[in-house]
């Protein structure tokens, strides 16, 4: 009786890991599909709850009937064997959502449901069929469901820490599946010779159809172009193609919705691939210090600009013992394109890098030509900690971190976190914010509501769309650029290329939306109309 009360217990145990374990793989699964915004995460928590208390009705009412170690094993040989279908069937069921569902909380709903409410119901019917079956005096009912109910809660603990520390950034989402699958089945074993009976069929099932799969994905990936590789934050695709502009090989990275969040030419060239990178290089027109000059007035009593014959208003060229040309902070690092751009463009400047993610930075290294430079530094943490904590001061912010599904991090997005921001910049710095939106409609709202929070910090915000200055319509790259300065900027530049992007300034106020602030940042609920039709 003792081996059979400590191996149930066990069964009980690792089956409440498993559900913890799936529902943090399901969000990894999702991601590249339907995103990981709020609403992704409401709809993918709520059916997993609403399936376990559908098992858990389930499983009461057919322990009351005849309980039996069988039939335990059964539910547990059946959760496997669907956790085994989820691994094989994921990428077609999501790929028929895409195509024929484009609400964001309707597709993320039927895709939970549809791949994670089966395995999640049957995992639910484990724990009150459990305890019929440990129940041997009634008069201790309510301690033994407390016991078996408490080892359950401590195993989904475990599974919680045990995905998001090791497994996903370890095995990647399809190979956890199939562990999942081959764990259920080995339980079903366990409890199968608790009845007593031959584990014969089940064994032929465990080494048969759970074995090949495993290796022959194993196989395909090893042997593909594409990689699918889960890091601690991000389920991260890397693929190779042709650039539709250039027509030139390009590698992309990509954590979201038919979005490309990186690119890298393939022909050695560290030119640019995507159009809105480009628009940063106006970091130069406001705040020249990154060519080598410096503003007499600004720059009162620094040695560069002890040679200004002048203290007008204009920018000068700085002083030959001028060690450093500008240092900007970029939040969002992913394959470090622009980064690495930036530091051959402006060789005598500096650029520290907030990426969350240590795994993107890896990846960028062993696939995006990332190599270590004196003058680029990388934190990893999250950016908003990073502008709460430091005390380095910039003359540009360059703001590119995006959720997967193109939204960004609601805490960086704040009046709170732009007043940070403001802080941190020397005079006559600059902050610029790469947003995809449209100018005017329901996919502008969060733009709208972004401009009136810069609008209350800085004095000067413009609006710079990029793919298309005429169309408020068009959901594109948006660059909202706030400058510190009391001046008024000028927008016109001799430089034909920066007075090409000069030329998209949107010429008027964008219509009224409520500021952001730490409290009231609905940015999941602005931006859902936007997610919908990239989808």
């Amino acid at each position: 009786m003792s081996i059979k009360r400590f191996v149930l217990e066990f069964i009980v145990f690792v089956s409440g890991a498993v559900v913890m374990v799936l529902e943090l793989v399901g969000s990894r699964i999702l991601a590249p599909h339907v995103g990981t915004s709020l609403i992704v995460w409401t709809s993918l928590i709520g059916i997993i709850l609403g399936s376990l208390s559908l098992g858990y009705f389930w499983g009461g009412r057919l322990a009351d009937q005849n309980p039996r170690y069988k039939v335990l094993s059964f539910i547990l040989l059946l959760s496997g064997v669907i956790t085994g279908a989820v691994a094989l069937l994921q990428s077609p069921i999501l790929t028929l959502i895409d195509r024929t569902i484009r609400d964001l909380r309707m597709g993320s709903t039927v895709a939970t449901l549809l791949l994670f409410a089966p395995p999640s119901v049957l995992l639910g019917m484990v724990s009150p069929y459990a305890v019929k079956l440990r129940l041997t005096n009634i008069g201790l009912a309510g301690s033994t469901a407390g016991n078996l109910y408490a080892i359950s809660t401590v195993g989904s603990i475990v599974g919680t820490f045990l995905a998001g520390f090791v497994l996903i950034s370890s095995l990647g989402s399809t190979k956890i599946l199939w562990l999942l699958a081959l764990t259920l089945v080995a339980l079903a074993l366990l409890a199968l010779l608790l009845e007593g009976s031959s584990p014969k069929p089940l064994a032929l099932l465990f080494f048969g159809i759970f074995t090949l799969p495993p290796l022959w994905g194993l196989y395909r990936s090893t042997h593909s172009r594409i990689i699918d590789v889960d890091t601690q934050y991000n389920r991260v695709i890397i693929a190779e193609r042709q650039d539709f502009r250039t027509g030139r090989a390009i590698r992309t990275l990509t954590t979201g919705i038919d979005a490309t969040q990186a690119a890298m030419y393939l022909d050695g060239s560290e030119d640019l691939v995507l159009e809105y990178e480009r628009f940063f290089d106006l970091v130069e027109h406001f705040n020249p210090r990154f060519r080598g000059y410096c503003h007499p007035a600004l720059d009162a009593g620094s040695s560069s600009c002890e040679n200004a014959s002048s203290m007008n208003n204009s920018w000068i060229p700085a002083s030959a013992g001028m060690t450093e040309k500008g240092r900007a902070l970029m939040v969002g690092g992913a394959a470090y394109s622009y980064p690495k751009y930036f530091l051959k463009t402006y060789p005598e400047a500096f650029m520290d890098v907030v990426e969350i993610d240590p795994g993107m930075t890896a990846l960028a290294r062993r696939y995006f030509n990332l190599t270590d430079d004196p003058r680029l530094t990388i934190y990893h943490e999250d950016g908003r900690t990073f502008l709460n904590r430091t005390e380095k001061r910039y003359d540009a912010i360059l703001l590119d971190a995006f959720h997967s599904s193109n939204s960004i991090p609601y805490q960086l997005t704040t009046k709170e976190a732009v007043q940070r921001m403001y802080g941190m910049l020397n005079d006559g710095g600059v902050v610029f914010s790469n947003i995809i939106a449209s100018l005017a409609g329901t996919t502008g709202k969060f733009l709208q509501a972004e401009y009136r929070t810069y609008l209350e910090v800085f004095p000067y915000v413009l609006i710079v769309p990029v793919q298309d200055p005429a169309d408020a319509a068009r959901i594109q790259n948006v660059m909202v650029i706030a400058i510190k300065s009391p001046a008024k900027p000028s927008l016109v530049s001799a430089d034909p290329e920066l007075n090409g992007y000069l030329s998209h300034l949107w010429p008027r106020r964008l219509p009224y939306m409520p500021i952001l602030t730490d409290d009231f940042a609905p940015v999941d609920q602005y931006t859902i109309g936007l997610i919908t039709e990239l989808r």
